[in-house]
């Protein structure tokens, strides 16, 4: 729900124009039709598990949206998304299967389905793992028949090929022979589920996957929150085309999501949005109840009639006759369908919308006539909120003598995200203690990422359990939970959860407090920035503390892609973490660039980096503290070389050359005695000035190393950045 002025409608892709779809393929992807790996997913498809990245992604504007673009896509159930293959020039794709069995594997066969032309060229490579040398090549020359691999092992695939037209990779279908185990993704069941309270999927933009919403529900079961609306803006079949019949395979995996959350003890709601042009006869009525009844027949328990962002379809007046319609309708269909739970979202669901129109009030007022059964929706004074409590909801009250339903804004990021992207991951705050007496409940309007909105479920459930708890304890509540669909063989527990809690302070943000804010990085600049200005502050210090911010920052990906997490929250972090890394970069090289100007050098090559890695940062149209940076930047930019004592620490030895899993590593990164700080290599630590490592697993790790002369030696400052791969 996003007031009409901002929001977002991507183009629809239609299923139609040239395209392939591999027999073998559909006949897989039939397997998983039910939805995802806790119902009746097949335990050789490796896809939905495997780490996935591309080397570059076709844009039409000046950014690609990773929902519809990304390499990602190809396991998202959606034949309208999909990988855009840049055109003439060489890309490839990988699949890392070390992140989940741990080992090779020993492989049946690869499938795949585009739109567009065929790869001009196509080859597949077997590795050991990502990044070390393939140990066979094979040619594809056909990438509409999949391509048999005889059960040969490897721990990495890699496609190379090149494109001469516009090329959509929509699946990608890796099958093992071996029966691999599959954690179920469970988190165990709360003792009671609140019925109205829960998670609403209904923002513009590409819907959530299949899969995601099975985890959803298990994570809202497991949280105590029983409610599940499905009514995705941009599912035409929801909206626009609201008439039409799902076709068969959709009502496959609708009836398993519905058995799912009856497993769960989740009430699932079915959505539809006919008043966008409902023509008010008995033609109009009997196919918006067929359509409702048809998923009850599945097995939904609730039907939601949504009536919001309507008023630019034409004829559309929002005033009392256009409220007394809707209550007729709605009410009918509870009369008609009496053992279904109701619910209703009205065009008029805030008091500033109510506010908008001349006939807001008396719209409003007609709703005193809906069927006490029905659950209305209400957003409260604004479509967003920072804050709310009871008597913000007062006036809703009086006007139609229902008891809302909170529909929360807090995390959605579809309005008005034209430009810019936003990780959503604020604690869940500003609502009052006594909402709990003035509501029915709180539904959850999560982001368009499916599975980092996990967390932000978490952190509410957190608050309704007690809403004194603070921020980080609503954070830690969140990383607990995603042990339970973290399938990594390398999971480990207190490492995971660490990388989450550090990713949720990073992308700290809600709907109302927008951009996405990492408090400690901003502190860090701040306190920099004014050791330079008034030397209030000694600026080794303050080096001292944003150094090994900037650090982490760089090795984010790598820290992220190491780990045991689920394979879905690593796509959605992907492009926020991606825009981290070269925030992170900038900043460390403006730093060098500093301690050449602190000895007198202009610091002319390390102000070329930073101006790369900043150019660089701007491709990604995910944002995190926008003002941080270009602080910095101006900030040293306005030093004036002078000899003020900076020696920086020397190198000493460089990183290894090769390494392999399970076998120590160490090396001395920098001469003397600095303080030394490591980043990108999971359970790697400093001692005797010697990094030292064992991998746990083969594969590509991206190494950032910190290191700050101590006192009494001159002030000084360097990093090191470097990529190893490892044999498994």
């Amino acid at each position: 729900m996003t007031p009409g002025p901002q929001r977002i409608t991507p183009p629809s892709r239609p299923p139609g124009g040239s395209s392939a779809l591999v027999p073998a393929l559909v006949a897989s992807l039939a397997l998983a039709a039910c939805g995802s790996a806790d119902v009746a997913e097949t335990t050789r498809r490796l896809t939905p598990y495997v780490r996935l990245v591309a080397s570059d992604t076709h844009a039409d504007g000046l950014w690609f949206r990773e929902a519809e673009d990304a390499i990602a896509t190809v396991r998202d159930d959606s034949p309208h998304t999909g990988w855009a293959a840049p055109i003439g020039r060489p890309a490839w794709v990988e699949m890392d299967l070390l992140a989940w069995p741990g080992r090779p594997v020993r492989l049946d066969r690869l499938a795949l389905a585009f739109q567009g032309d065929a790869p001009a060229t196509l080859t597949v490579s077997l590795g050991p793992a990502c990044g070390v040398p393939a140990e066979q090549t094979l040619a594809w020359s056909d990438p509409t028949q999949p391509l048999a691999l005889g059960g040969r092992g490897a721990g990495c695939v890699r496609l190379d090929l090149t494109t001469d037209g516009p090329l959509r990779l929509t699946a990608l279908e890796l099958l093992s022979l071996e029966d691999l185990p599959i954690p179920d993704g469970r988190p165990g069941l709360s003792d009671t589920l609140d019925p109205d309270s829960g998670v609403i999927e209904g923002f513009y933009g590409i819907p959530w996957s299949w899969r995601e919403r099975h985890q959803m529900m298990s994570a809202q079961a497991a949280l105590g929150m029983g409610l599940y609306l499905y009514a995705p803006k941009n599912d035409p079949l929801h909206r626009d085309r609201w008439r039409e019949p799902y076709p068969e395979a959709d009502v496959a995996r609708f009836g398993a999501l519905a058995a799912h959350a009856r497993a769960l003890g989740v009430t699932a709601v079915f959505g539809v949005s006919p008043f966008i042009d409902y023509a008010g006869d008995e033609a109009d009525y009997a196919a918006l109840r067929d359509k409702v009844r048809a998923f009850l027949d599945l097995g939904f328990g609730g039907f939601a009639i949504l009536a919001d962002d309507i008023e630019f379809s034409p004829g559309v007046q929002v005033d009392g006759p256009l409220g007394i319609l809707h209550v007729g309708v709605v009410n009918r269909l509870v009369a008609d369908l009496p053992d279904a739970i109701p619910y209703f979202t009205p065009t008029v669901y805030s008091d500033e919308r109510t506010n908008d129109w001349a006939g807001g009030g008396a719209y409003l007022e007609a709703l005193r006539d809906l069927d006490p059964r029905v659950k209305v929706q209400w957003t409260g004074p604004g479509t967003g909120n920072r804050t709310l409590a009871a008597a913000d909801l007062v006036a809703f009250r009086e006007a139609t003598g229902h008891k809302p339903l909170i529909w929360d804004n807090f995390w959605a990021n579809d309005g008005g995200d034209g430009l810019f992207g936003r990780l959503m991951l604020g604690a869940y705050s500003g609502r009052d203690t006594d909402l709990g007496d003035a509501v029915l409940g709180i539904g959850q309007n999560l982001s368009i990422q499916g599975a980092s909105s996990r967390l932000a479920l978490a952190t509410a459930a957190a608050w309704r359990a007690d809403p004194t708890a603070s921020a980080t304890d609503q954070r830690a509540a969140a990383a607990r939970l995603e042990d339970a669909f973290s399938k990594g063989v390398r999971h480990a527990p207190a490492t995971d959860r660490d990388l989450l809690l550090w990713v949720m302070q990073v992308f700290d943000g809600h709907s109302q407090d927008d951009p996405p804010r990492y408090r400690d990085l901003e502190a860090a600049v701040q306190s920099l920035r004014a050791a330079l200005t008034d030397g209030a502050e000694s600026p080794r210090d303050a080096v001292g503390t944003l150094m090994p911010i900037l650090g982490r920052m760089t090795a984010a990906q790598s820290e992220a892609w190491l780990s045991g997490l689920d394979a879905d929250l690593i796509d959605d972090l992907w492009w926020p973490l991606e825009r981290l890394v070269h925030d992170g970069r900038t900043g460390l090289w403006t730093l060098v660039a500093l301690g050449e100007q602190l000895a007198g050098r202009p610091g002319t090559d390390a102000l070329a980096h930073a101006e790369e890695s900043a150019m660089a940062a701007t491709a990604c149209r995910f944002i995190v503290s926008p003002d941080a940076m270009p602080a910095l930047r101006k900030a040293v930019g306005g030093v004036v070389p002078e000899t003020a004592g900076f020696v920086a620490p020397t190198r000493a030895d460089p990183p290894p050359q090769t390494c392999r899993a399970g076998q120590p590593v160490r090396f001395r990164p920098f001469a003397g005695s600095p303080d030394v700080y490591v980043f990108g290599l999971p359970g790697a630590w400093v001692a005797d000035d010697q990094v030292a490592w064992t991998p746990t697993r083969g594969g590509r790790h991206h190494g950032v190393v910190i290191a700050l002369a101590r006192p009494p030696e001159a002030p000084g400052w360097a990093f090191l950045e470097f990529t190893l791969a490892c044999d498994p």
